[in-house]
């Protein structure tokens, strides 16, 4: 950071009440500690987003942690925050969850297994859909620029990994991510007369988990914390993967289903 960019920010945070700019010196010197309610404040007053809230979180903790092993674990933690696991959608590009198959055909297609057969390819998507919707799929995913064509017939991918912005309520992924709770209903296994197929071929490679518990408010934001620190994971990990075998698909849902309030306790 610059010096004048330094000085906006001190002016920033002193209009805001935080703290005086000297004090934040002090805390760049290393010869004063930033408190919790410190670190909240700045983090209301610079419009930090949740990702930046939680990188700056770490970025504290792990520069005022006394203990190495401590501080070494902190940095791990921040280097999922700060590094790059690929592309993030923009909203002019959400016609790529129009249809729920495109996605895993762009997974499929770029990889070493696929030989040109899109008979095969169609048959590899779960559930498996027509030979003319992944050649149509193929040819969507190029005219978005989420793949590139080589010679041979072969495809790679733009970006390693895809993913959205996490706060993105667009019309278009809301309807994606319906699909894909209905994925996951047929995934468990559950049939029903409209729609007879189910995924139970796959049962050794999915893992389900449902728990309801109760928590104190204050704890909510540690726990989505945590998830997208776990999402990230996943995210790195895959970004490092040379290849591409089996094409999954991670839903993450947390949303309340009870809650004491004022008009509740009234």
């Amino acid at each position: 950071m610059g010096k004048g960019r330094s000085k906006q920010v001190f002016q920033l945070l002193c209009l805001a009440k935080v703290n005086s700019s000297s004090y934040y010196s002090y805390v760049l010197k290393g010869e004063k500690k930033l408190g919790q309610l410190g670190v909240e404040k700045t983090i209301r007053a610079l419009c930090f987003d949740e990702d930046q809230a939680s990188a700056f979180r770490l970025l504290v903790a792990a520069n005022q942690s006394p203990v190495t092993e401590t501080k070494e674990a902190l940095f791990k933690d921040l280097d999922l925050f700060t590094s790059q696991t690929g592309k993030e959608i923009p909203e002019s590009d959400m016609d790529y969850f129009l249809f729920w198959y495109l996605p895993i055909v762009r997974e499929l297609v770029c990889s070493s297994h696929f030989k040109g057969n899109y008979a095969k390819l169609a048959a590899a998507v779960v559930p498996s859909i027509s030979v003319e919707q992944v050649k149509r799929g193929v040819e969507f995913l190029l005219k978005l620029g989420m793949i590139k064509k080589l010679s041979a017939g072969r495809f790679k991918v733009s970006e390693k990994v895809l993913s959205t912005h996490p706060k993105s309520r667009h019309q278009i992924l809301q309807a994606y991510q319906l699909e894909m709770m209905e994925l996951a209903r047929r995934a468990l296994g559950e049939s029903s007369n409209r729609d007879p197929v189910s995924l139970k071929p796959h049962s050794e490679k999915k893992q389900f988990s449902s728990t309801t518990i109760g928590i104190p408010v204050k704890l909510l934001d540690e726990i989505q914390n945590k998830l997208r620190k776990l999402r990230r994971e996943i995210l790195t990990k895959a970004a490092q993967s040379p290849e591409t075998d089996l094409v999954v698909q991670l839903n993450i849902q947390l949303f309340p289903v009870g809650e004491w309030n004022a008009s509740h306790a009234k």
